[in-house]
């Protein structure tokens, strides 16, 4: 058994074998949840969304709904930004 960590979180996979037959061969082994956080995001999508979610949680700030919809889309945008992706354009 080796100690493999996945290829985004960098926490231990377990159970995962190493094969001594295979000496050149690299595996990238992922947590499903973080690959399919690594989806592509559309910046400026995300940035209108999070500006009409701003704009309606400011004309109702008791929205908890609005409240956690602007949260998300801003945890979006900046898992984004980190992982490297482009920033959206703004006018």
């Amino acid at each position: 058994m080796r100690h493999v960590r996945c290829l985004y979180c960098h926490v231990h996979i377990l159970g995962v074998q190493y094969l001594p037959d295979y000496p050149d061969v690299l595996v990238l082994y992922a947590h499903k949840a973080c690959h399919s956080e690594r989806r592509g995001v559309d910046p400026e999508a995300t940035w209108r969304m999070l500006c009409e979610a701003l704009q309606a949680l400011h004309a109702n700030r008791d929205d908890d709904d609005t409240r956690e919809r602007a949260i998300e889309l801003l945890e979006i945008l900046s898992r984004w930004l980190r992982m490297g992706g482009f920033p959206p354009k703004l006018d």
